[in-house]
């Protein structure tokens, strides 16, 4: 994307997500980064929403703090004791994260 674009994050899933900035990582100036987006249930049957506007060059990192790392067997685990929601089998469901790199204007060549 370019630098003067927004993302919007559309959370259609029952259960609540996040958007939190991996800060170690991010170059795009949006350190801190922490939206929570209610699932449908926590929100009237509506999706969550979030929107975010770019406006330097760099990157994004994201992951949702209810499902974020990976344990020895490949499953989510939420950090903190009480953070996340597990299913019978004790697992988070799938990791959500993803990277934005965010590009300059034309002028910036």
């Amino acid at each position: 994307m370019l630098a003067s674009q927004s993302v919007q994050w559309i959370n259609r899933d029952t259960d609540d997500h996040t958007v939190v900035s991996d800060d170690v990582f991010d170059t795009a100036d949006h350190r801190g980064t922490d939206q929570l987006l209610p699932g449908t249930d926590s929100n009237g049957g509506q999706p969550g929403q979030f929107v975010l506007r770019f406006d330097r060059p760099g990157t994004f990192v994201y992951y949702c703090r209810f499902h974020a790392h990976l344990d020895a067997f490949n499953q989510p685990v939420a950090p903190g004791p009480r953070g996340g929601i597990q299913d019978a089998n004790g697992n988070f469901g799938t990791p959500m994260m993803g990277v934005i790199t965010v590009l300059g204007g034309q002028d910036d060549n």
